[in-house]
């Protein structure tokens, strides 16, 4: 398996240090929805809609699940937040990439692509999350696989960024111009 920036393995677990959600970082998986996001639904099937009460849970994944025929979307209420464990779709029995978790905030959900693996939403605070599904095919089709078969590990840690070991950025990257690439090495780098 390979690892992504971040990762550290521990015995057969691997922790992966969650981050804020951003358009860019999470368009492998979904899109980000935030205030003023429209999203056309229900085009290519039916739809589910649950309002669920979500929970402060474990952060040490030994499952993932997917929806192979169905987008997820799921979107926090008031000032509840959670974060999400992801790979890239793959295969049925082979994950696309190591494993990410992205932390949501307030007002922010996300939509997963169809056949996302992914664990969560798991809560930061406790508070209502909306869930929609929209279906291409069966809404019960759900598929779910052991980590030791997907990656090869016991389990899956999330972190959060205030834990102490959490690693730390002192570069703001986010601004214009504080990173300059000489070019023809843009197609070979790739900043995490």
């Amino acid at each position: 398996m390979g690892y992504a920036p971040g990762m550290v393995r521990t015995a057969g677990d691997v922790v992966v240090w969650a981050r804020p959600v951003l358009p860019d970082t999470f368009a492998p998986y979904g899109r980000l929805l935030g205030v003023g996001d429209r999203l056309p639904l229900g085009q290519a099937g039916g739809t589910l809609v649950s309002l669920d009460e979500v929970r402060l849970g474990p952060r040490r994944f030994t499952h993932l699940l997917r929806y192979p025929e169905a987008r997820r979307l799921l979107l926090p209420q008031g000032d509840t937040s959670f974060f999400v464990l992801v790979l890239s779709g793959g295969t049925d029995s082979e994950p696309g990439g190591p494993p990410v978790a992205f932390l949501t905030g307030q007002g922010q959900g996300v939509v997963l692509e169809a056949g996302i693996w992914h664990a969560g939403p798991v809560a930061l605070r406790e508070g209502p999350v909306l869930e929609i599904l929209e279906t291409r095919g069966a809404v019960d089709r759900l598929d779910r696989r052991a980590l030791a078969a997907l990656l090869g590990v016991d389990a899956v840690r999330v972190g959060l960024p205030e834990e102490p070991g959490a690693p730390t950025c002192p570069l703001d990257l986010e601004g214009p111009g504080t990173v300059i690439v000489e070019p023809g090495i843009g197609n070979v780098l790739t900043l995490g």
